[in-house]
């Protein structure tokens, strides 16, 4: 395939020889105006190939969490979105080499791709524990720009970091909040501030939650009890509008949060068709 040598991005398609579900390598070769042609170079570099996964779905859920947790987790989703179709997309397996190298376009347009995506990630009381805000930080706000939908779930890390893009510039927070709450035992129940969606148990000992500060128009979707710790209903999940909103965030893993099986799949049902409009 000739490519004019104004071209600064190229997407490849199968049109342009991709095998999907396969290993890819590209060659390249620059013809002169004299008709001469350049030695051959590929990408990726010699001894690697890129794999090409087909998509299957319109939502996307990334695993962010720890690899001694993925067994749980994939157990969690495969019976809350029993009836959902969703591709994965694995970040932290061969320590986050399935990351594409470059962000800006190379994983911001395979978001692009899909109509949801789902980032879950685990507790953030150690660095192996953290999601990836990186890697967020620098490709989830051009998602959304583009119409994307996110539902982001996530404990935060320990270090009382504060101001709305310290940690988090792709969702409506005003900051994080400086009290934490040293344990959620199993057995607490979310306390439900918009009664639409179900109420959600603890169904593991969690550590370290914190919470999030809002301004309008941002809504409360989900409080926790008033603790020892915070004389306050710890806001822990919010959307960032009261009708068809676009942008979830919940501080906990969601995971963990699987006291009810039957209100797990009703989350997703209130998230995924009621609240992004997924058809």
């Amino acid at each position: 395939r000739r490519v004019p040598s104004t071209v600064n991005l190229l997407t490849l398609t199968q049109d342009s020889g991709l095998a999907v579900n396969a290993d890819n390598i590209l060659y390249l070769r620059v013809e002169d105006e004299a008709g001469a042609f350049s030695p051959i170079v590929q990408m990726p570099d010699t001894g690697s190939i890129w794999h090409v996964k087909a998509q299957t779905a319109r939502i996307l859920l990334i695993k962010d969490m720890p690899l001694n947790e993925f067994t749980q987790a994939e157990n969690y989703f495969v019976s809350a979105m029993d009836t959902l179709s969703y591709d994965v997309l694995d970040i932290k397996s061969n320590d986050g080499n399935l990351i594409p190298k470059i962000v800006n376009p190379m994983f911001i347009e395979t978001l692009r791709l899909f109509e949801i995506v789902i980032w879950s990630a685990n507790r953030g009381n150690l660095s192996s524990d953290n999601a990836n805000f990186d890697l967020a930080q620098n490709s989830l706000p051009f998602y959304l720009q583009s119409g994307g939908k996110l539902f982001f779930t996530t404990g935060l890390p320990n270090a009382e970091v504060q101001g709305q893009g310290d940690l988090i510039n792709f969702a409506p927070i005003d900051s994080l909040s400086t009290c934490t709450i040293a344990l959620i035992p199993t057995g607490i129940s979310l306390i439900n501030e918009d009664t639409g969606y179900p109420v959600l148990t603890s169904s593991s000992l969690l550590q370290r939650i914190r919470g999030i500060n809002i301004t309008p128009p941002a809504q409360v979707v989900y409080r926790l009890p008033i603790s020892t710790a915070c004389q306050t209903n710890t806001i822990i999940a919010i959307k960032d509008a009261a009708n068809s909103p676009r942008n979830i965030l919940m501080t906990m893993p969601v995971y963990f949060l699987y006291g009810n099986a039957s209100a797990s799949k009703d989350l997703f049902r209130k998230i995924v068709i009621n609240e992004f409009g997924y058809r």
